[in-house]
């Protein structure tokens, strides 16, 4: 993502806003930043559990619908069939 994040930069000036969805089975526990003396680099990490699903089957976008099969829901069953 560094090595990404650089290229952007060099080519438009403008750095992207990088965003780590995650979706593991355990708690999320990763750091969304990696420092040393020479260099700082950070970015958005988000547990895709903490996302409502309506959100994305409200989307237009297929890849927004079918990642809500993962997101935080109340009705399964339901989720699945507005996917479907």
């Amino acid at each position: 993502m560094f090595l990404y994040a650089a290229f952007i930069y060099n080519q438009y000036k403008i750095l992207p806003v990088q965003i780590v969805l995650y979706v593991g089975d355990k708690p999320l526990n990763m750091k969304n930043k990696v420092e040393s003396e020479m260099i700082k680099y950070g970015y958005k990490l988000i547990d895709i559990r903490t996302i409502d699903c309506t959100q994305l089957l409200a989307s237009d976008d297929p890849e927004d619908v079918i990642l809500a099969i993962l997101c935080k829901t109340d009705d399964v069953d339901a989720t699945i069939k507005k996917i479907l």
